[in-house]
């Protein structure tokens, strides 16, 4: 039987029996032909390839799929065992791996290797891992505290936002690694994955310590807008956060007008005022210090006390150098 080669490009013999014998049987049985299923999977974004033979008839899918991954390996940040939070760095490998799950692990975790720096790097240079969480736990392992999921959910519930700390810092960590860190635990402990249910009431913790570590003007806010879940939360609780901080300009702004112009009044009311000089004026009660005033409209000198301004005496002969 002669197709039009094996994908409809050619008129050459079919060097694979078995892809004549698919298409035969296809067109036999009223299906769509072998050919437009391979061409809707060249237009698919993530085709997994058998073999090498099967790569060199995608060399555009080969390309993307090449930016893909070097895209999901942008997201994670170097790591040297101190510069961010271990469970920081696992996160972003696992959202790498989520988003090429395709590459073989082995290969993601020599790219993943290529992020570790310092001691990071020094602590699984000779080891050899075949998957991702093994690489991570061993990561965890010599840079986590080391504590279980019980030690963890205390420092969650006593979590909350400093007052000079960003809403973002608050989210990002303690909060999620917190997060993270249950989970696994948890996941230690029972040696096997979390069930939704699980991780649901994991989710709805960190919720509740999330809302009580909040200041109160944001804890007002979000109730009275209310949300669903802790992503809904945190979305909410930043734009809170914006709204506040538009606020606290436009106060300080206000603030600094109002100063502006009272200390244009009080110019403006002593006008030609001269500053001569610091004279101390000795009394049975101690010193007083005056300062000297020398006012065209006066015609004489005015001292006043330095901490209060009330007037002292109003000379119409002047004070002695």
């Amino acid at each position: 039987m002669r197709l039009k080669g094996c994908f409809g490009y050619s008129s050459a013999p079919c060097n694979n029996p078995g892809a004549s014998v698919s298409a035969s049987s296809a067109a036999n049985s009223g299906d769509a032909p072998a050919s437009s299923n391979l061409l809707s999977a060249l237009q698919t974004p993530s085709v997994r390839f058998n073999s090498m033979s099967e790569a060199r008839l995608f060399p555009s899918n080969m390309s993307y799929l090449k930016s893909h991954i070097r895209d999901a390996l942008d997201l994670v940040s170097k790591y040297d065992g101190y510069n961010i939070p271990v469970w920081q760095f696992t996160r972003a490998c696992k959202r790498a791996k989520e988003s090429i799950p395709s590459v073989d692990k082995t290969q993601l975790v020599r790219m993943l290797r290529n992020k570790l720096l310092h001691h990071a790097y020094l602590a699984v240079e000779d080891e050899t891992h075949l998957s991702v969480d093994k690489f991570l736990d061993t990561l965890k392992r010599i840079f986590g505290p080391g504590r279980n999921s019980n030690y963890y959910r205390g420092q969650l519930s006593n979590a909350y936002k400093k007052p000079s700390e960003h809403v973002l810092d608050y989210i990002g960590s303690p909060l999620k690694d917190l997060r993270t860190a249950i989970i696994e635990g948890d996941q230690a402990i029972f040696d096997r994955p979390c069930t939704e249910l699980e991780i649901s009431s994991i989710d709805s913790f960190t919720l509740e310590s999330f809302f009580e570590g909040l200041p109160r003007e944001y804890r007002v806010e979000l109730r009275a807008e209310g949300y669903r879940n802790f992503a809904d939360a945190c979305s909410k609780v930043i734009a809170i956060h914006k709204r506040l901080e538009r606020e606290d300009s436009r106060y300080r702004g206000s603030a600094n007008s109002r100063n502006n112009q009272a200390r244009a009044c009080h110019t403006w009311r002593l006008p030609f005022v001269l500053i001569r000089s610091v004279h101390t004026l000795r009394r049975d009660d101690g010193n007083i210090p005056v300062i000297e005033l020398v006012s065209f409209d006066f015609r004489s000198s005015v001292a006043f006390m330095l901490d209060t301004g009330a007037q002292l005496s109003n000379n119409k002969e002047r004070m002695p150098q």
